[in-house]
């Protein structure tokens, strides 16, 4: 996995007896596991594969001072190959947004709105473009990602696979067990683009987050449709394109206050992440 000799998921339960040598510790992560049912099927020509596991993970913790390791549940998942075409979809690649859909789809389901994906560089088995933690609140649910080209080289692996490891305890714990009824808009919704361009640096998270913060409540959906790094737009910056869903409860919004609160999150968005409008 590319772990650096001082890493924590080094730092393994040795088991006194174990029932093989590959079996000697407890495992501190689900991925190479995973990986291994991957490797098997490739090498029987199943090249289209999502597997989950649902299990434990143990770490040293206090141990031995304390009478028992740490252990913990966590969901384990892996996505590799592509979806075939069917009559009613299109091909799809099950890469990083496919799987990113998939926990999307398990906290929504569960719930969960208050959710953020952060970009993260320093995960040495998953690629270091390609990797985010997950948050709930400002507590961090776990990890999605490719997994690094040099780790699939050991499993014999020879195409990408997207791997997530999300702790059970936090998701139950965040869970909202009773749904919440909405009553059916009276009023029509009103939808406008925004385009613009930012930093390479400035993450998607960030710029919703002013976006939606603007919106004074009366934002109903942010969509991300275009992403754009080329000819036209400086290097070392990206254009990103949103379209944005306005409705009030009690009334029908006017043109001038659309266009009001697009100018606020205009400014916001310029002032706090260095964003230009692109017209």
């Amino acid at each position: 996995m590319n772990l650096p000799a001082d890493h924590k998921l080094r730092d393994a339960v040795v088991i006194k007896n174990p029932l093989s040598e590959e079996q000697g510790m407890m495992r501190t992560t689900l991925l190479p596991g995973l990986l291994d049912v991957v490797a098997r099927n490739l090498n029987k020509r199943n090249k289209n594969l999502r597997f989950y596991e649902l299990g434990k993970i143990y770490s040293k913790g206090a141990y031995p001072q304390a009478a028992l390791p740490d252990e913990k549940t966590v969901l384990g998942m892996v996505a590799t190959g592509r979806k075939e075409k069917e009559w009613l979809y299109g091909e799809e690649e099950y890469g990083f947004f496919y799987l990113k859909g998939v926990v999307e789809n398990i906290l929504k389901s569960l719930g969960i709105p208050a959710y953020t994906f952060k970009q993260v560089q320093t995960v040495p088995w998953l690629h270091p473009g390609r990797t985010a933690s997950i948050f709930i609140d400002e507590e961090e649910l776990g990890i999605i990602g490719e997994i690094h080209p040099l780790v699939l080289e050991k499993y014999d692996i020879s195409q990408r696979v997207t791997f997530s490891q999300l702790d059970v305890e936090l998701l139950i714990a965040k869970a909202q067990e009773r749904p919440v009824y909405q009553p059916i808009p009276r009023y029509p919704a009103v939808s406008r683009d925004l385009a613009i361009v930012v930093p390479d640096k400035v993450e998607n998270a960030s710029i919703e987050k002013v976006i939606t913060r603007v919106g004074q409540g009366l934002l109903r959906q942010i969509r991300l449709f275009d992403l754009y790094r080329g000819q036209q737009v400086t290097e070392g910056y990206k254009s990103m394109a949103y379209s944005l869903t306005w409705q009030a409860e009690d009334r029908t919004l006017t043109d001038e206050e659309v266009n009001a609160l697009h100018q606020q999150i205009e400014e916001a968005l310029s002032q706090e992440l260095g964003a230009d409008l692109r017209r």
